[in-house]
């Protein structure tokens, strides 16, 4: 169906039906359609009605962000995270946001969030070591993009917030090869270490044989990270609009069967 069709179509919902859910596609497809204030006068209605409605919220951001109305549009983003830390279109935007503001330190922990929850973990993985090269070049220069990968400390901490304790461990024992005066690193890893030898599973890892794999047996393990920052960005944006035109195309199949979506 093209574009104006479905306008006209949620158009005449919306008339029928003026309390429905059926305000947020609406504002949405006028969004793409680039009637942006008609689409935030409609969306804007539509939450005086409904507004702990998460999806309106994130439509109602994304507006305000195309408007360039940035400081709406991230209080905004930032109340539906309010309610769902864990929104990935949530976090995105306000990523993309923060970095296209050069505000690194505040791109990064969104960028760790997304690395962790987010089906482009790699692209993310390169995009906050470019992140953290932005925010502070002489003070901390680019680890190199070797075959085993990057291996920082982010990526550490990204590591064992997924449950790979075997490869956080590998990942600290290849920045010690390369930096043997990492104080962090290595007080990271005894800490690790001692976790297993503590009881977690009795064994007690002798130094340079890494840690035993704790990782659930169908959990995929995180790919090296290999490419450019440039490379990294296509892929981010390629996921980014495949991953929007489903989720828009889900909401129009909920308000098929049920006119209208759970917030």
């Amino acid at each position: 169906m093209k574009l104006q069709d479905r306008i006209t179509l949620y158009r005449e919902r919306l008339d029928r039906e003026p309390r429905s859910r059926s305000f947020a596609p609406l504002a949405d497809l006028l969004r793409q359609d680039g009637r942006l204030q008609e689409a935030l006068k409609i969306v804007d209605a539509g939450l005086a009605s409904h507004p702990a409605y998460i999806s309106a919220l994130v439509i109602r951001g994304r507006i305000l962000l195309e408007l360039g109305r940035l400081d709406e549009a991230r209080e905004s983003l930032r109340s539906v995270l309010r309610h769902d830390a864990e929104n990935v279109l949530v976090l995105r935007l306000l990523a993309d946001d923060a970095r296209q503001q050069r505000a690194w330190a505040e791109a990064i922990p969104l960028m760790e969030k997304l690395a962790v929850l987010d089906t482009q973990e790699q692209a993310w993985l390169e995009a906050i070591a470019e992140a953290r090269q932005q925010l502070a070049p002489a003070a901390a220069p680019a680890e190199p993009a070797g075959e085993r990968g990057f291996a920082t400390m982010t990526l550490v901490d990204i590591l064992l917030a997924q449950g790979y304790r075997d490869k956080a461990a590998a990942a600290l024992e290849e920045m010690l090869q390369r930096d043997p005066g990492r104080t962090d690193a290595r007080e990271k890893l005894e800490q690790l270490k001692g976790a297993f030898a503590d009881g977690r599973n009795g064994i007690a890892v002798p130094p340079g044989h890494g840690a035993p794999a704790l990782a659930p047996a169908d959990r995929t393990e995180p790919q090296p990270m290999r490419g450019d920052p440039l490379e990294a960005r296509r892929r981010l944006l390629e996921g980014q609009r495949n991953r929007d035109k489903k989720q828009f195309e889900d909401w129009l199949d909920k308000i098929r069967q049920d006119g209208g979506i759970g917030s």
